[in-house]
């Protein structure tokens, strides 16, 4: 090559005024920003290839041939699970919140239960039959009735309704709680009579007692409280006592309790898991969270802690206590997950192998809050997310809008969640039963 004719081919005006510029502040502007661009492209990738090693079971440490995260797809891929949503707009029940609400298995009846209106505290109890869709109010009981009471917890296991904890006076102005109780208490549905178990040994004691350890639970409330079916037991976590949030779980072996030849002097509150004390991941202390046990594994979503936060769990991944290994420990998720505040309800449907949770915090006004279908894989090693889609089918005119602190069960047979209470972003309170029947697939639920 002729480098001296080459030479006078170049311009060097031109070559000056690239280094000119390159040199300049915005020639360096230019350059951070090419390599800020470049950096967001190779982090998109590996993001990318994260998210698709999960979905294909290829996380590091695992083989090619183990099923990671292979959840099974609906017949139709093309839309999502749908549900219609309905209501029973008529003889309901006096509005409330932070009331409890559980459903019998048997009989898909719903036991509502306390809560606080504009003026007090309840200890009503009022049941709602599904074969006939109506409600019998303020029913008469017999035994010792639960104190009225708010922000507490109930269950049903078999014929017997059980509630636990809840706040049994108005909390003070200065943020200070009411009188907690640490009784539990059974209502045999057949013969409404009322049995109160002190089981609570010591109802002062704090797990941050470095004097002794807890031999039951602190009383508490805004706590959750699960049936675990295999084991006949309750299993209570978290909450609050005082100012502070806990994150402790607690089981009871009830199937003892409903034995006649069974004394209450031995049956007892036992710890289900001490994170700290073995070093396992450790939950955050929360209140007003939902929870749902699935086979040997009970699930938490969202929740509250005493600074107001409401981000407790690292995004993409669900909390979960193994009750048989009584272990903590995380799985991932996949799809968009929903941002639960407090408040938000979980219920395990079985049959589906799956969760589905009605949220508190929806993108927009609508005819309802969010609700969300959380689909374990076979392992139960990874879950997807997906978002229901929900009908109205009724008067425009009685469209529910979204509420909170409200409360949910669900009835497992028709796969139908039952929502009552809570309050609307006008602060009103809600006095209408809502009813959300899930699709089984897609076609179930079109319209």
């Amino acid at each position: 090559m002729d480098w001296a004719h080459h030479e006078e081919e170049f311009d060097p005006e031109e070559v000056s005024i690239a280094t000119v510029f390159l040199s300049s502040p915005r020639g360096l502007v230019f350059l951070v920003a090419c390599g800020l661009v470049a950096l967001a492209v190779i982090l998109s990738v590996a993001h990318f290839k994260g998210r698709m090693d999960c979905e294909n079971g290829l996380a590091e440490g695992v083989d090619e041939d183990e099923e990671l995260c292979a959840v099974d797809e609906p017949s139709s891929a093309h839309a999502g699970p749908r549900a219609i949503v309905g209501c029973v707009p008529f003889s309901s029940p006096a509005g409330r919140l932070s009331t409890s609400l559980s459903v019998q298995a048997s009989t898909g009846n719903a036991y509502l239960f306390g809560g606080e209106d504009e003026a007090t505290l309840r200890n009503d109890l009022s049941v709602f039959a599904s074969s006939t869709a109506e409600w019998t109010l303020d029913v008469q009981t017999t035994g010792h009735t639960p104190r009225p009471r708010c922000k507490h917890a109930s269950v049903l296991l078999g014929d017997i309704f059980i509630v636990y904890g809840g706040e049994c006076a108005p909390s003070d102005t200065d943020g200070q709680t009411g009188e907690l109780d640490p009784a539990v208490y059974m209502l045999h549905v057949e013969t409404m009579e009322w049995i109160q178990m002190n089981l609570s040994t010591d109802p002062t004691c704090t797990l941050d007692d470095d004097t002794h350890q807890a031999t039951s639970p602190p009383a508490r409330f805004g706590h959750t409280m699960c049936v675990w079916e295999e084991k006949q037991c309750l299993v209570v976590f978290a909450g609050q006592r005082d100012t502070k949030t806990l994150n402790d779980a607690w089981h009871l072996n009830i199937g003892d309790l409903v034995r006649p030849d069974v004394s209450v002097c031995n049956v007892a509150w036992e710890l289900a898991a001490d994170a700290e004390k073995n070093g396992q991941h450790s939950p955050a202390h929360r209140m007003n969270h939902a929870a749902a046990i699935l086979g040997s594994s009970m699930y938490i979503l969202g929740g509250v802690d005493s600074a107001g936060c409401t981000r407790l769990a690292a995004p993409g991944e669900i909390e979960l206590l193994d009750l048989s290994a009584r272990e903590w420990r995380t799985i991932p998720s996949t799809g968009v997950e929903p941002q639960f505040g407090e408040g938000a309800s979980c219920h395990a449907i079985s049959s589906r192998n799956a969760m589905v949770t009605v949220g508190t915090q929806p993108e927009s006004p609508g005819i309802f809050n969010e609700v969300h279908l959380l689909q374990l894989n076979r392992q139960a090693s990874c879950a997807t997310w997906t978002r229901v889609n929900l009908t109205w089918e009724g008067d425009w005119t009685l469209i529910p809008g979204r509420r909170r602190l409200c409360a949910a069960g669900i009835d497992e047979a028709t796969e139908t969640l039952l929502v009552f209470g809570g309050l609307t972003d006008n602060r009103l309170l809600h006095d209408v039963l809502v009813t959300v029947s899930l699709g089984r697939d897609d076609a179930d639920g079109a319209s």
